[in-house]
């Protein structure tokens, strides 16, 4: 899974953490999903730096701030294809909730000095693209009917590898599979210790592992990179595109697991972000 999504469960675990009164320790610049971050900034639409790095930025949202809710919205139709390259792809943005409106967050990486001896190449910036953000959150689905769907799709992905003589992709699938449920052994990267972080229960850090097992969206030899003839082509695009909605779904309903709606953040209704939700605003640019 690409690293900016990484980056984005663990600021939304840890913004949720903090807020809650938890001492998550040392995070930034020692946390693994830095690791090839020389800076990591907060700024305004105009450029004006609001936090030197992520533990200025978490400190900065105590006192106004009701916990962070990751929203993710379609930057355009090819999201899946362009998953791979930097700052393409589907978009994931932090909701701060706040009593009289939400500050919108959303990050860009910039690539710096590619021959870095401590291979930190990366600048990312998070900027916070709206504030005074009213749009109401559209109602979640339940972790029992997100497991469902993904565990269908999951077999019917599998299926059509094996039936593509893809028997890799397969396995691979069918591993995701027998995690959500239940039965198979875990699956992680080294850049991966969000579950802890989040403090995740059973049914959630299932519902991840498993999205992070199925997650094969990237370049040259990812599951992205195949193409068939006829009929065949269109079930791959379509159980394709099926997946990748399903799993930043997934993604999104698990980090937003963190969310305490113990205040007044009763009053959103909680759920997800769409395209449309963003582009209707005038505060909020298509993308940042």
């Amino acid at each position: 899974m690409q690293m900016n999504i990484h980056v984005a469960l663990s600021l939304t675990a840890a913004a949720n953490a903090v807020l809650a009164g938890r001492d998550i320790g040392p995070y930034w610049p020692v946390n693994r999903i830095f690791v090839f971050d020389k800076r990591f900034t907060f700024q305004d639409k105009s450029g004006a730096l609001l936090a030197e790095d992520p533990m200025r930025w978490l400190e900065s949202l105590k006192g106004n701030t009701q916990g962070i809710w990751l929203q993710s919205a379609k930057r355009n139709a090819n999201d899946r294809l362009e998953s791979a390259f930097a700052n393409d792809g589907r978009r994931w943005i932090l909701e701060a909730v706040k009593p009289r409106g939400s500050d919108l967050w959303e990050g860009t990486e910039f690539l710096g000095d590619q021959k870095a001896a401590d291979h930190k190449i990366w600048n990312t910036v998070y900027t916070r693209i709206a504030t005074d953000w009213h749009q109401p959150r559209l109602a979640s689905r339940s972790h029992a009917d997100l497991s469902a769907d993904l565990a269908k799709t999951l077999r019917n992905v599998a299926a059509f590898a094996d039936e593509a003589g893809l028997g890799h992709f397969a396995h691979i699938y069918r591993d995701a599979l027998a995690v959500l449920e239940g039965g198979g052994t875990e699956l992680s990267t080294s850049a991966d210790d969000f579950p802890t972080l989040a403090q995740l229960k059973p049914d959630a850090a299932r519902l991840y592992r498993a999205a992070l097992g199925g997650w094969n969206f990237g370049g040259m030899g990812s599951w992205n990179d195949y193409s068939f003839e006829g009929a065949m082509n269109l079930r791959y695009e379509q159980l394709t595109q099926e997946l990748f909605d399903r799993l930043c779904e997934t993604l999104v309903a698990v980090a937003n697991t963190t969310f305490k709606s113990n205040s007044a953040a009763t009053t959103h209704r909680s759920g997800r972000c769409t395209s449309r939700t963003f582009s209707r605003s005038r505060n909020c640019p298509a993308a940042s």
